[in-house]
Formats: C-alpha cells, sequence, structure tokens
C-alpha cells in the first residue's frame, strides 16, 4: 500500500512478532503499512552504495527491500538472523544464488556475505 522511495522507521515488536510494522512519511503525510511475515524469506543484499533486507514471499510473489547506509551492515545481518528467529525460517548453511521475483529476475545471494 506505499510507494516506492519512502523513508521512515521499521518497527518489530514483542506483542506481534509475525508482523512488521512500516511507518513512512512523505512531505506532510504519514502511512502506516503492515508485513505479514508468515512464508517470508529474509536476505542480506550487499550492493555498491547500500545495504538492503529483503523480504519476500514466493508464492504471493511479493517483494519488499529496505535500504540502509552502508555502515549499517551490521545492523541488517542482525535484523536478518532476527527475523528468520521470529518466524522459525532455517538459516542457509552457505550462500546460495536465490532466484527473488522481480522484474528484473535478478539473482540475490543468501546467507552472509563479505
Amino acid at each position: 500500500g506505499l510507494d516506492n522511495n519512502r523513508f521512515g522507521l521499521l518497527v518489530a515488536t514483542s506483542t506481534e512478532p509475525e508482523t512488521l510494522v512500516f511507518l513512512a512519511k512523505k512531505l506532510f503525510r504519514r502511512s502506516v503499512a503492515r508485513l505479514p511475515l508468515a512464508g517470508c524469506h529474509f536476505v542480506r543484499q550487499s550492493t555498491f552504495l547500500s545495504e538492503n533486507l529483503v523480504i519476500y514471499h514466493r508464492e504471493a510473489r511479493r517483494r519488499v527491500v529496505f535500504r540502509f547506509a552502508k555502515a549499517e551492515a551490521p545492523i541488517v545481518t542482525r535484523l536478518v538472523d532476527d527475523l528468520r528467529a521470529r518466524t522459525g525460517t532455517p538459516t542457509p548453511a552457505a550462500p546460495v544464488a536465490t532466484a527473488v521475483p522481480d522484474r528484473r529476475s535478478s539473482a540475490v545471494l543468501t546467507g552472509s556475505s563479505n
């Protein structure tokens, strides 16, 4: 329910471990989006200028990307580990290329990189 390229806060509460809440803002408007985590996979994607938290659901073909500054790589790693623990998603043993539903059909590495 949100447009692309929004700044905001990503909130995870202990009362609703299966849901993330994204509080976005644009000029004078604020928006709230709830992201159900059931059936989702979580990946840390390292790019040239940013560290990305990618949340995707294969069956629903839905993908959400949260971009963080490059210096916040440890935070993104902890987020991925926490989200996997909350949902019971297993941690991959080794980095494996996984197809992520995307218009460009790009590949994303799962597991830790660098």
